[in-house]
């Protein structure tokens, strides 16, 4: 399996904004580590339990639920691949830091992880301005030098 160090950077409004939304963002990311446990764990579910599935997964895992949006209720074993990838929740412990009117965090995970759901959701939901984010696949070290 491929993997890749993924960054964002989120920009809120003012330093109160960031350090207001960077608990909420801090319990987002750790649900959402935990539910891409759980989906690893019950995806071959899909075959004959597809509904018990998700009953159980709405109800652990509301935020996450909520960011899934147009994937709930549906294919829970290839479709969600990607969607879930936000890292450990040592990485969340670790890496996820307010800086200034920012919320910085980088983790490593597989390397067709879908972050532009993650960029939207921490719009509409948390109330960043925007968000940025790259994989280091896709960057030359050197060019930065």
């Amino acid at each position: 399996m491929g993997e890749a160090t993924y960054y964002f950077k989120a920009k809120f409004s003012s330093v109160e904004k960031a350090e207001e939304a960077f608990p909420a963002v801090q319990a987002f990311l750790l649900e959402g580590a935990k539910a891409h446990d759980y989906w690893q764990d019950h995806r071959d579910m899909e075959k004959e339990h597809r509904v018990e599935f998700w009953t159980e997964f709405k109800a652990k895992f509301p935020i996450v639920t909520k960011y899934l949006n147009g994937h709930v209720d549906g294919d829970c074993n290839n479709e969600l691949a990607g969607q879930l990838d936000f890292g450990e929740p040592e990485d969340v412990e670790n890496h996820l830091q307010v800086e200034g009117r920012e919320i910085w965090y980088h983790a490593t995970v597989w390397h067709f992880a879908v972050w532009g759901a993650l960029a939207s959701f921490l719009v509409t939901e948390f109330g960043a301005l925007h968000m940025n984010h790259l994989s280091d696949e896709y960057i030359e070290p050197f060019d930065l030098l």
